[in-house]
């Protein structure tokens, strides 16, 4: 479903670009909305959406170090406890984590519209 809709986007936008050399090559003024319909619908353009993803990458990211590292030292002792490097997936938490607060500053200075 995901491919369909990134095809059917690229299409369009694939026409708009038809549209616009086209209307270059014979000198005819361009449509005033031609490309108004084409927002960007990146999921990192909004800062909740940027902070949930990386919240919950880093979770996995923690996660997966933890086991990995504490079988690595269950499997060799005198490595010590290496689960320590685990706390990698602190820096992307901590990202995402400033993303939702700046989600709900924005919020709170538009008013209480949703941040766009």
């Amino acid at each position: 479903m995901l491919w369909l809709d990134n095809n059917k986007k690229h299409k369009r936008r694939q026409l708009d670009a038809d549209i616009y050399f086209k209307s270059l090559e014979k000198g005819q003024p361009l449509p005033a909305d031609l490309f108004a319909d084409q927002k960007n619908d990146n999921k990192f353009n909004k800062p909740l959406n940027a902070g949930i993803i990386l919240i919950s990458i880093s979770i996995g990211i923690t996660v997966f170090l933890w086991i990995f590292f504490k079988a690595i030292s269950q499997k060799n002792p005198e490595a010590g406890n290496l689960s320590w490097f685990a706390s990698a997936g602190l820096v992307p938490f901590m990202a995402g984590v400033a993303s939702v607060i700046i989600h709900f500053i924005e919020k709170k200075k538009d008013g209480g519209e949703d941040a766009k």
